[in-house]
């Protein structure tokens, strides 16, 4: 009958685990079963034993059996492990003989696993594993001819690595033949996480060893440094966790916004060091609003979790969750391998998301570093204009951000003229003193032309707007420092000398002959509804030009990050534009910026509607 069970029992085994992983477990239990017999008829031929000897092998064994109940976590999964034991089995081996630690190691880890119902198979390879390594560690000692503490502490560090290199080799085989991973690679993973504590141990089993010859009662000393390091290596192990943790998106398992904020600005240094390019892509779900309302949160949780795991799968560790359905992924490669990592999203999620009524899309934004932007914050804007254009063309797409054509700057904008070339370079200095001011007047114009070709404005119409874009903080030349570069708001104080900046401007311009652009510059600040400044002027008493320029300066600010704020999304910065059109700004300037960022053809017919009737006011 016991033999016919042991047949059902292997044959079970062999269903559940692959033919290598149980051909080497079989043979691991055959070397090292023996071994723990033989090692037990050694140590029952030995007695009786001296009282000094009988209580010295139950107080290591008690040690040894507690020490493997409450092994030590090394990672912050809890999936390495390393016991303690280590310290009583290699100090017995040199107190007591190496038949006593073979006994005590295979006795201790079957006792402690008896309990959790590991399974005849495990229980009887970890003790033969433990009984090989604890029979090779008595190897050192066997060959060592010298004595004193010279001896002790070389024969303790010599036994320590046989055991630990046959116990983690004998492991880590059965770990890879397992999952089908290198054993190699499996090896080097768990030497290099374990090594250091094991380093650590070995003194405290010279120490044991020590202490027991001179007195027993000395052995309570090792419980110093044995609590030490146990609750050192679980506080490292909570630490990082908590590290973890903080910087991990608990939905999706990806890393969040924490994480995304303290690593892009490292990766691109680095990134630049070494002339490589990384891309940015912004990925958004679509109608994400629409899945909650329709189907409820833990539909729509659902559908973050897969997407999160698709990116995590073709993008490991590149993915982050910025907030909502919102998610970045940064890779080390060009813009195409971006584009083709959207594709595989898009075409993967139609396949594995949870059943729906509605099929569930993303939308994505890209945007390369160095070629679209040379720092974090603008290759996040530039990804997210490439989003929002995704969103604003049928969504379920992904674009590529489109930067200006190559070589153009600023000063090809401005005609062959020696006035402009005077503004030109007051607007140098000003971006000397705060380089903000320069970009985000480069920016402004940008968008001020975009807007006035989106209202199907003449050539030379978009070019006095571009130009005023570019000129319209050029009275901050004469803002002090403090104020300008003050890394936060300013007080009342300070806002009556920022709002002359325009005043400024338009005294700079006035011997230039620039008109309409000087009126354009002097009334950017006035809102549609006549509580700007300078003057107050409401709805079409302010010239259009500055209605654009209004709204091209708030788009860019929002959208760009400040020492005292963080920015905001360009779907963000559109909403509060909307939110204030009517209030602060001309809806016809939101509506032209929204479609110029859309990429939409012009919008005719509005010039009458505007109180466009001349450009010389």
């Amino acid at each position: 009958m016991a033999g016919s069970r042991t047949g059902r029992s292997l044959q079970a085994a062999a269903k559940d685990h692959p033919p290598r992983l149980l051909r080497f477990v079989l043979l691991t239990s055959a070397v090292g079963c023996p071994l723990a017999a033989g090692a037990a008829v050694l140590s029952l031929s030995s007695l009786p034993l001296g009282l000094r000897d009988t209580a010295g092998i139950a107080v290591f064994f008690v040690s040894t059996l507690l020490a493997e109940l409450r092994p030590v976590p090394i990672d912050v999964d809890g999936k390495r492990l390393i016991s303690l034991a280590f310290v009583f089995i290699v100090s017995s081996q040199l107190l007591f003989g190496w038949e006593w630690s073979v006994v005590l190691g295979t006795a201790s880890i079957a006792a402690a696993q008896l309990p959790q119902r590991v399974g005849w198979l495990r229980l009887t390879f970890n003790s033969a594993v433990y009984a090989i390594a604890a029979a090779l560690a008595a190897l050192p000692d066997l060959v060592a001819s010298t004595h004193g503490y010279a001896r002790l502490t070389a024969v303790v560090f010599a036994s320590g690595a046989l055991f630990v290199l046959t116990n983690v080799t004998l492991v880590c085989v059965a770990i890879a033949l397992s999952s089908g991973s290198r054993i190699r690679a499996v090896l080097v993973d768990h030497l290099r996480h374990s090594g250091p504590a094991f380093l650590i141990m070995a003194f405290i089993a010279a120490q044991a060893v020590i202490f027991w010859s001179l007195s027993p009662f000395l052995l309570a000393l090792v419980s110093a440094p044995l609590f030490s390091l146990n609750l050192y290596q679980r506080s490292i192990v909570r630490s990082r966790a908590a590290q973890r943790d903080a910087t991990t998106d608990s939905l999706t398992g990806l890393k969040n916004h924490r994480a995304y904020e303290a690593e892009v600005g490292e990766l691109l240094a680095t990134a630049g060091a070494d002339a490589r390019t990384m891309t940015l892509c912004l990925v958004d779900v679509d109608r994400f609003k629409q899945v909650n309302d329709r189907y409820g949160h833990p539909a729509g949780d659902a559908v973050l979790r897969v997407l999160g795991g698709l990116i995590e799968e073709l993008a490991p560790g590149c993915g982050y969750r910025l907030g909502g359905d919102e998610f970045a992924v940064l890779v080390p490669a060009a813009t195409a391998v971006g584009t083709r990592l959207m594709d595989d999203v898009q075409r993967r999620l139609s396949a594995v998301t949870p059943k729906l009524p509605d099929r569930v899309t993303v939308s994505s934004g890209i945007a390369s570093f160095p070629d679209h932007a040379a720092e974090p914050g603008e290759l996040k804007k530039r990804a997210d204009l490439a989003l929002y254009h995704s969103k604003r063309n049928g969504k379920g797409r992904s674009s590529v951000h489109e930067p200006e054509p190559e070589g153009e700057r600023v000063e090809s904008w401005l005609p062959d003229d020696p006035r402009l070339r005077a503004a030109e370079r007051l607007v140098a200095a000003v971006d000397a003193r705060d380089a903000y001011v320069g970009q985000h007047s480069i920016a402004v114009a940008t968008l001020a032309e975009g807007m006035g070709r989106a209202l199907a404005f003449d050539d030379e119409t978009v070019a006095r707007l571009r130009l005023a874009g570019l000129l319209h903080d050029l009275g901050k030349i004469a803002i002090p420092d403090g104020i300008l570069r003050k890394p936060g708001p300013l007080d009342e104080a300070e806002i009556e000398i920022m709002r002359t900046h325009p005043g400024v401007a338009f005294e700079l311009l006035g011997g230039l002959d620039l008109d309409p652009v000087d009126s354009w510059v002097l009334h950017h600040h006035e809102h549609w509804d006549g509580s700007g400044y300078p003057d107050g002027l409401a709805g079409v008493q302010i010239p259009f030009g500055s209605r654009l320029i209004l709204v091209a300066d708030a788009f860019d600010a929002m959208t760009t990050r400040r020492s005292y704020r963080q920015e905001i999304s360009v779907e963000a910065a559109l909403a509060e534009l909307r939110e204030q059109a009517g209030r602060q700004f001309d809806p016809f300037a939101v509506e032209a910026l929204e479609t110029f960022l859309a990429g939409g053809g012009p919008l005719t017919g509005v010039a009458h509607e505007v109180g466009v009737t001349t450009w010389s006011s």
